[in-house]
């Protein structure tokens, strides 16, 4: 059964759609708000307002038509794509997020699919036999609710980071591509921030910002951990916050797992 925050997604993307249509909100996008209590349903209209207001500027040509596309292009190429607006013979992907708080969510890969996409590695290539003995024996141990997610994820993290720089000083612009395809910039996120107080935040986009840069390779790409923070590496574009890798141990139906799982989070002001 959808939760809270599914609703909350849902009818936000069917609401700006609504708005950029110029029609009154449509009887799917009812049906989202109706499972939403008042206090949440004002948080999406204000979000749906200030999502269309920004996707209006965003565009390079009037719109003419937006159609929320939901799910049907994850099945199929795992396209992040919520929305797309249409005019003038041209069109724009939007993946659409709305958030109260904190950082956007941008995926959530497994461990071997961050070796593999990013590093064009397995997990056992990244790790030497010492580490690998070391993250079996951790992996077993939190699975078994012996140790916290923390303690599982700081066995990898500094390797990890290690080789996301060693991978940025060997090929810097097929890197950078690398991270440009597995945060998918090419689905437009924008994000809308409205707290659970009601209050408008601001948007924040993969179009505009630091990471936004993420292809200009006259800036500086940093990347680095910090003593204070054992699960999160970070990627600073010429010394602004553009993103942070968070790792952290990987459960399903309650139950812990052997693996390990990370969120791309994009920083909201």
């Amino acid at each position: 059964m959808p939760t809270t925050p599914e609703y909350i997604g849902k009818a936000h993307e069917k609401l700006t759609r609504d708005i950029l249509n110029g029609v009154d909100p449509q009887p799917d996008t009812v049906e989202q708000l109706d499972h939403l209590p008042s206090n949440h349903q004002d948080r999406v209209h204000l979000g749906g307002e200030k999502t269309a207001e920004f996707i209006r500027d965003d565009v390079s040509f009037p719109i003419e038509s937006a159609t929320e596309v939901g799910d049907e292009l994850r099945g199929v190429s795992g396209d992040d794509t919520d929305l797309v607006v249409a005019g003038a013979g041209e069109e724009k992907r939007y993946s659409l997020k709305m958030v109260a708080s904190g950082k956007v969510n941008v995926r959530n890969p497994t461990l071997n699919t961050i070796c593999e996409n990013l590093l064009e590695q397995s997990r056992d290539d990244l790790l030497d036999q010492s580490d690998r003995d070391d993250y079996d024996g951790v992996a077993e141990r939190y699975a078994e609710e012996e140790i916290d997610s923390n303690e599982f994820a700081a066995v990898v993290l500094p390797v990890l980071a290690e080789a996301f720089r060693d991978s940025r000083d060997q090929d810097e612009v097929a890197f950078r591509e690398r991270l440009a395809d597995e945060l998918q910039l090419d689905s437009n996120t924008v994000a809308c921030k409205v707290t659970k107080a009601g209050n408008y935040h601001g948007i924040v986009s993969t179009t505009q910002g630091p990471i936004s840069n993420l292809d200009n390779l006259n800036t500086t790409l940093e990347i680095y951990t910090i003593e204070d923070s054992s699960t999160s590496i970070f990627f600073d574009i010429d010394g602004d916050r553009a993103f942070q890798i968070d790792v952290y141990g990987q459960h399903s139906g309650g139950e812990r797992r052997t693996g390990l799982r990370a969120a791309y989070r994009v920083p909201v002001s």
